[in-house]
């Protein structure tokens, strides 16, 4: 059986850890890891994470702050053959079935990452 790992994906660590809590209550992840925005590609590349959650997802004026953008568009491509459960999450409003609006309920994501 597969074990669930979760990375986290965040420069604000306060934050992150936050979800990492919140996440670790739903009883579903066995490891769940936090990783700064300039990391996350190559951990991601390195390792076997069943899920992904990046935080500070942005696309207003993205030139100001790349990473996370960027980030999303390079995990998307690496997932696409491996097959990894990626949800996003900002202070924006956007209509994508992966992405989460802050401020949120802990089960909304709860079912955003558990869904199939």
């Amino acid at each position: 059986m597969q074990k669930n790992k979760l990375m986290i994906i965040g420069d604000d660590w306060q934050v992150a850890e936050l979800m990492a809590k919140v996440c670790g209550g739903f009883g579903y992840f066995s490891e769940i890891k936090i990783c700064p925005q300039n990391e996350s590609v190559y951990i991601f590349a390195h390792r076997n994470f069943t899920h992904v959650l990046l935080l500070e997802y942005s696309e207003l004026k993205p030139e100001l702050n790349p990473k996370p953008f960027n980030n999303w568009r390079m995990l998307r491509i690496l997932s696409k053959s491996t097959k990894e459960k990626l949800v996003r999450c900002g202070h924006e409003k956007h209509l994508y079935p992966d992405y989460i609006k802050l401020p949120f309920e802990p089960l909304e994501l709860k079912r955003l990452l558990l869904e199939k």
